[in-house]
């Protein structure tokens, strides 16, 4: 395999999470490919999560119109890549033509790709994958890294977060909860997917909880502007002790925010994964999701709490029976998060 690779074009349309787990493998390129050129292909609403990172190169961001990625591929298509690389798997035969028609029109030398139970059958160098979400995402990219004539990479999740953004993080911590105690705890309860949220009647109650057994704890309740109204229930069962940043922090600084807490509480979302990248300890609810998705090498201590059900892991956006989101109690989760706690003492992971 041809390793004098000099423009490599990484496509990702994936979520947030997909893209923090997506840097081991960016950094790889950088490292294996010597003197290469990475350009990253992303969706316009969560590119900027990896805007300044250290191994992209070049950034394109686009709409998910079909006029806009057709005038994006066309932009693309002048640079003449030696390769392109798409990181994602294909969910259906249709999803996987339209990833083979984008990849037409950029026109790089060679195209790579998962395939994901045969759908990538037009990758030039593709590997196999038999089922969705049943492997750990960085060693599904290791095995990409390999296929393209890389050598190994290092598999530790790891986000650089600016100085100047982590003091302006810490700023707004201080402006928007005043005096910071400890343990601040980010709570994330929101999530793309309905069938991806534990019940937010759940965490309120462990929060309670929480308040009850550390008085001093604070909270952060992080997410989107749309998911206000979850904060806002939080803050009218739970009181004084929740600070609602929903809506507040963008990409660029939620994983400082999520840096600068001693804790983040989340289901199994981009949050997440942020939090493990920047090395804030945290507790990761997973209901619908393979345990073995979820596992990566980090410098922080992470607990993903997940018990497979008959129907796990599933790609449902709703579910009427939620049977994996009943397995998970709001004790379990008291319990583990004390431990986190205990752990640390009377001081924060970055105190």
């Amino acid at each position: 395999m041809n390793k004098n690779f000099k423009s490599i074009l990484v496509v990702n349309f994936g979520g947030v999470g997909d893209l923090v787990i997506s840097i081991p493998f960016l950094r790889g390129l950088k490292e294996s490919f010597e003197g290469c050129r990475v350009s990253l292909l992303c969706v316009a609403r969560n590119g900027d999560i990896l805007k300044r990172q250290p191994y992209i190169d070049d950034f394109y961001m686009t709409e998910m119109s079909v006029t806009e990625m057709m005038r994006t591929c066309l932009k693309l298509r002048k640079k003449r890549f030696d390769i392109a690389i798409n990181l994602m798997p294909h969910t259906s035969f249709f999803a996987a033509i339209k990833v083979q028609l984008l990849l037409l029109l950029i026109n790089a030398k060679l195209c790579a790709g998962r395939n994901t139970e045969g759908r990538g059958f037009f990758y030039d160098i593709k590997i196999e994958e038999k089922g969705m979400q049943a492997e750990n995402e960085i060693l599904i990219c290791k095995k990409l890294f390999f296929a393209i004539g890389g050598s190994s990479f290092d598999d530790m999740l790891e986000y650089c977060v600016p100085s100047d953004i982590f003091g302006k993080a810490r700023t707004l911590i201080e402006d928007e909860c005043g005096t910071i105690k400890y343990p601040l705890i980010a709570v994330n309860p929101g999530a793309d997917w309905p069938s991806k949220r534990w019940p937010i009647e759940k965490y309120a109650d462990l929060l309670c909880r929480l308040t009850n057994k550390v008085p001093s704890a604070r909270f952060i309740i992080i997410g989107t502007k749309k998911e206000m109204m979850i904060a806002n229930e939080l803050k009218q069962k739970v009181g004084d002790a929740v600070c609602i940043f929903s809506g507040k922090t963008n990409l660029e600084m939620l994983p400082a925010v999520i840096k600068n807490v001693d804790l983040l509480i989340t289901n199994d979302s981009g949050p997440s994964h942020i939090a493990r990248a920047v090395g804030t300890p945290v507790v990761t609810l997973s209901g619908p999701s393979y345990s073995a998705f979820l596992t990566y090498k980090v410098s922080s201590e992470s607990i993903v709490i997940n018990h497979p059900v008959p129907c796990s892991p599933c790609l449902k956006k709703t579910c009427d029976d939620m049977i994996c989101w009943d397995a998970i109690s709001v004790e379990e989760v008291f319990e583990k998060t004390i431990s986190i706690i205990e752990r640390m003492g009377n001081h924060g992971h970055n105190r």
